[in-house]
């Protein structure tokens, strides 16, 4: 999903990093995403269904299975459960028929704070170094989400890098 390439951003090859929480490396969790989706539409499982299929299917931990399941697939808006039964949402069905990397920052950008912001910045500044990037980001966010003021530095950088993911 990663949706700016800057020399600064681009992962070592050999390193896995995780997108909090998506499932994972850089490279590998835009796809990821769209098999999610293609098998919820083809499913219509229950959310326990979901769970245990992210569970088996990525290998993840009960709590980080529960954190995609929650944060990426129901707060974002891609899907939604009626009648006990989960399916894509309108803005969902949208993102699987493109499958584009800017629909999907679209949706996100609607539903996560923050990434309007990240956003802003990178338009503004487009060739900007990482730790600039950061103070930048934060200098707008803390006015909009009074409740990142008290944010430590080391939840800045990680929220920060979820964003840039």
């Amino acid at each position: 999903m990663t949706m700016v390439t800057r020399e600064w951003m681009r992962p070592k090859s050999n390193v896995k990093l995780t997108f909090y929480p998506m499932v994972g490396s850089i490279g590998e969790q835009f796809q990821n995403l769209v098999e999610m989706l293609k098998w919820i539409d083809s499913h219509r499982p229950n959310s326990n269904e979901v769970y245990e299929w992210l569970r088996g299917t990525f290998h993840l931990s009960h709590y980080f299975a529960k954190d995609v399941y929650t944060v990426i697939l129901v707060s974002s808006g891609l899907i939604a459960v009626r009648s006990g039964r989960c399916r894509l949402t309108t803005d969902g069905r949208t993102f699987l028929t493109a499958e584009s990397p800017i629909l999907l920052l679209e949706i996100f950008e609607k539903r996560f704070a923050g990434v309007a912001a990240f956003l802003e910045v990178l338009r503004n500044q487009a060739k900007i170094s990482g730790e600039t990037l950061k103070a930048t980001w934060f200098e707008v966010v803390k006015d909009r989400f009074p409740r990142m003021k008290d944010w430590s530095k080391r939840t800045l950088n990680n929220q920060c890098g979820h964003r840039i993911n």
